[in-house]
């Protein structure tokens, strides 16, 4: 927390989650190129790259709505109240 900024989550966004739903497109493609001889478990991993696809597109929208925000925060303040400001898009703090 003590190097990000205000840009922090664009950068999260654009380098990590991104490329991370470029990756499962290019698995799904090739796992889509013989559908019809697909045995069951790369069948059922069709599947759960099609569901985290769209797990991580939802996500990236959320994100995308923070990162177009560029929240600022001030150490001072807090871990309770800065990751408040994040809320949508981090685990509750236990």
């Amino acid at each position: 927390m003590h190097r990000m900024n205000r840009f922090s989550v664009e950068k999260i966004r654009r380098q990590y989650l991104l490329h991370y739903i470029r990756h499962l497109g290019t698995r799904r493609e090739v796992l889509e190129t013989d559908v019809a001889s697909l045995d069951w478990l790369r069948q059922r991993t069709l599947e759960k790259i099609g569901q985290d696809i769209a797990e991580c597109r939802a996500y990236d929208m959320l994100l995308k709505d923070v990162a177009d925000h560029q929240i600022a925060y001030d150490l001072d303040d807090g871990v309770a109240v800065n990751h408040a400001k994040f809320t949508p898009v981090v685990a509750a703090i236990r």
